[in-house]
């Protein structure tokens, strides 16, 4: 999940899933 989506969704994931 996008660091943004992870938010709104109140996720914990990490950034680097969402690094290119």
């Amino acid at each position: 999940s996008c660091p943004l989506i992870a938010s709104l969704q109140g996720e914990k994931e990490p950034r680097g899933a969402d690094a290119v």
